[in-house]
């Protein structure tokens, strides 16, 4: 597969994921404080895929060869896919959606930090910045995500995301 149509695939998990939060927003409106962290969780998202998207046309108006990358996609869809999956079930709840939420961010910055590797420069420093340049506010919103809906005992694994997302 090319750089390219990896950043292409990937700008697709990162429009999945603000359309999974901005739903788990509305399906838990009555709660204000976990419907606004999610928003928030949605809005960050809607920036990492502009970046994305934004990459794949800074690639190719830097030129260069071609860049193959040997990426598993059949692996990753099957992950999100169950994430996706799992939020669907009507019987979720908040703590449960919390957690599935740390899932699905776990997952995207080890799909992030593997990739920003293969990006040439000047394109990976703006990718950087884009996608980790407010990390700290993404993850906050995180944890804070996880201790209104009663999950602040996975406190450690926002730490451990914080400590992979390190330059």
């Amino acid at each position: 597969m090319t750089l390219s149509a990896l950043i292409e695939a990937y700008a697709g998990y990162e429009r999945r994921a603000l359309l999974l939060y901005r739903r788990l927003s509305e399906r838990f409106a009555a709660d204000a404080v976990t419907s606004r962290l999610w928003r928030a969780m949605s809005d960050a998202e809607a920036g990492h895929f502009t970046t994305l998207q934004l990459a794949t046309d800074r690639l190719a108006m830097a030129g260069g060869a071609v860049t193959e990358v040997a990426v598993d996609i059949a692996a990753i869809e099957k992950g999100l896919t169950a994430l996706e999956q799992a939020v669907a079930a009507t019987a979720l709840s908040a703590a449960l959606a919390a957690q599935l939420t740390l899932e699905w961010e776990e997952a995207e910055i080890a799909r992030i930090t593997a990739l920003l590797p293969s990006i040439p420069e000047p394109v990976r420093a703006r990718v950087h910045t884009g996608l980790l340049g407010e990390i700290d506010a993404h993850y906050g919103d995180l944890r804070a995500l996880l201790a209104a809906a009663g999950r602040g005992d996975l406190d450690g694994r926002v730490d451990a995301l914080r400590s992979r997302a390190a330059p």
